[in-house]
This record gives C-alpha cells, sequence and structure tokens, in this order.
C-alpha cells in the first residue's frame, strides 16, 4: 500500500481480523448473532465504498484518453502553426456531420471544461493546462489503484471473519 491511500486510511477503519472467534464474542458482550449482523453491516459498508472507488476509478479512466486526444490535437495545431502550413480540419457540426476548412493560423483554440462551457485559450495555454489535467488524472488514478487495494484488504479481512463467526454460531446453536 502506497503512502497516497492515507486519506482513505483514515476514513475507511481497518476490519479486525478474528483468531479467537469466542473471545471475540465475548468481547463484545452481545450475542453471536448481533455479532454476526455487525459483521455483515461493516462488510456491506466496505462493499458500498468500493463500488464508489471502482465507479470513480472508471470515470477517471474514461476521461484521461479524452485528455490525450485534446492534448495531441494542440500538439498538433502547435506544430502546424510553427511550420506555417495551412490546415486542412473537420469540425464536427453533429453526429455524423462534418465540415471542412482550411486553416491558416490558429494562435487560440477553445477547450470544453464541461457543463456546457467553453473557453477559448493561446495554443501554449491550452497545452500547459491540458498537460496539467492529464498528470493530475493520473495521479488520482495511482492514489485510487492503492484507495481500491486497501478496500479490498479490509473486505476481505472482514468476509473471513464473518465466515469465522458464523462458523461459530452453527456450532453454539448446534449444543
Amino acid at each position: 500500500m502506497g503512502e497516497n491511500s492515507s486519506v482513505i486510511a483514515g476514513v475507511v477503519p481497518k476490519a479486525t481480523f478474528v483468531e479467537n472467534v469466542q473471545a471475540y464474542v465475548k468481547e463484545s458482550g452481545k450475542d453471536v448473532d448481533l455479532v454476526l449482523e455487525d459483521v455483515r453491516d461493516m462488510l456491506q459498508r466496505y462493499t458500498h465504498v468500493e463500488q464508489e472507488l471502482q465507479q470513480r476509478k472508471q470515470r477517471l479512466q474514461l476521461k484521461q484518453p479524452e485528455i490525450e486526444k485534446c492534448l495531441d490535437a494542440v500538439n498538433m495545431l502547435i506544430e502546424r502553426n510553427d511550420s506555417g502550413e495551412d490546415m486542412d480540419l473537420d469540425f464536427s457540426l453533429s453526429d455524423h456531420v462534418y465540415a471542412r476548412a482550411t486553416v491558416q493560423h490558429a494562435g487560440y483554440v477553445g477547450l470544453w471544461l464541461g457543463a456546457g462551457v467553453m473557453v477559448e485559450y493561446s495554443l501554449d495555454e491550452a497545452k500547459a493546462l491540458l498537460e496539467e489535467q492529464l498528470q493530475s488524472c493520473m495521479r488520482q488514478l495511482e492514489v485510487l489503484a492503492d484507495d481500491c487495494n486497501y478496500v479490498r484488504d479490509q473486505v476481505t479481512t472482514t468476509e473471513v471473519a464473518l465466515a469465522r463467526i458464523y462458523n461459530y454460531s452453527v456450532g453454539v446453536k448446534k449444543k
């Protein structure tokens, strides 16, 4: 587990490994069925957090190629501007409808920021912004990978504890 997962480790409590089930149940001061219910509840919380992290990770994984594609386009515009070449570009007007245009000098580019907002940037500013966003996206993916591993460990530990307590409860009920 990396140093970046300290955020999730501070929010999500560490699962307790139950080595001696009888002592664990006795220490809780509850009936074995209530202890089982508590552990199931904790498992449900861990799996909910794990699902949230996985969804966030998927959203970032979808965002990363989009940022890279935009960065490639800005880099291509910079190269063409530096060489002084005219550019033949296809502009999307709507789904499957494009218009072709020849651009002589593109000093600015519009970037969609989200929520229907487009901002015009100089090519250098756009490149810097997109590189920063790409780095941020990659860092967030690393942190999320560590966080997912941490939560997965907690789920596994809780599942083992649940199985051990359940087996113990079956033995107690047989007596």
